[in-house]
């Protein structure tokens, strides 16, 4: 992605917001307050997201998780039980 699709991106996220996410000036550019704020949970949430990542990769995979073999029978009257023992 170049630099001016992401500049109308994150103009799009501040407009969204309410608030300005950086101070642009000659020097460069820094996060406001409100920008600091925010990036607290934008953290937060990424985090999150390399978790789901990691542990969707290793459910798919097999790496974790539970194998069970065999059959499981629903549960069955007393007259019945006799029959099956024969």
């Amino acid at each position: 992605m170049n630099t001016s699709a992401i500049s109308r991106r994150i103009g799009h996220l501040e407009d969204t917001l309410g608030l300005a996410l950086f101070e642009r000036g000659p020097s460069g550019v820094r996060l406001t307050a409100g920008g600091r704020a925010v990036m607290v949970h934008v953290r937060r949430v990424l985090a999150e997201l390399d978790l789901v990542k990691r542990v969707g990769i290793e459910n798919g995979s097999g790496d974790v998780g539970q194998i069970r073999l065999g059959v499981r029978l629903p549960p069955i009257g007393e007259p019945l039980v006799p029959l099956l023992k024969s």
